[in-house]
């Protein structure tokens, strides 16, 4: 009688330890898929590039570039178009820093960005209108403020935000999203030159 309950506990443990390495396994699974941006994994069948353009046409859309990409980080001819490019249209900033660049593939296109002051690069715009604590917390101290500051909005907001008294409120939109999420008043195509 004794030997056969020993074999019965001696069952359920294994099942047990069983259930907790698939659990354990699942919950890996789902970490490891959470968050808004995708890099590129190795890919041991693709080659590698030293070249952003090609690597782009290879990987088509990614929001990080991958170990694939063997290149100068960030491009130097990238940083010398979106230079260029940014300069033309009147927009270049006035602190330019070509390290602060940021570049990723999009439909097989290299785009690139350059951080502003109150906007970042590599995040994905929320046009969610439901106000953050921040903003609350922000208008029960300053009733009827006709702007919240940018360092109190979240950088994945597209609005500009206002207190109508003690209450945050959208007062207008300041930036579109790209067909990736990112904002594409900052992110620029970057065409390779003849020569490149």
């Amino acid at each position: 009688m004794l030997k056969t309950r020993r074999i019965a506990w001696g069952s359920i443990l294994l099942l047990f330890s069983i259930w907790g390495l698939v659990g354990c396994g699942s919950n890996s699974q789902s970490d490891q898929n959470t968050g808004t941006q995708t890099t590129a994994a190795v890919d041991p069948n693709m080659p590698q590039f030293d070249d952003a353009f090609a690597y782009c046409q290879a990987r088509e859309t990614v929001d990080q570039p991958g170990p694939n990409y063997t290149g100068d980080s960030p491009p130097v001819t990238v940083a010398e178009i979106l230079q260029q490019t940014l300069t033309e249209s009147d927009r270049l900033p006035e602190t330019w820093d070509a390290a602060q660049l940021s570049w990723r593939c999009m439909a097989g296109n290299v785009m690139a960005c350059v951080p502003r002051q109150d906007m970042q690069c590599n995040v994905k715009l929320n046009f969610s209108r439901r106000p953050a604590p921040e903003l609350n917390a922000y208008c029960s101290e300053n009733f009827n403020a006709i702007k919240i500051p940018a360092s109190v909005v979240s950088p994945t907001s597209p609005y500009d935000w206002l207190c109508d008294g003690d209450s945050p409120m959208v007062k207008d939109q300041r930036a579109n999203a790209d067909q990736a999420g990112f904002n594409s008043d900052m992110w620029f195509l970057i065409e390779s030159s003849p020569e490149s």
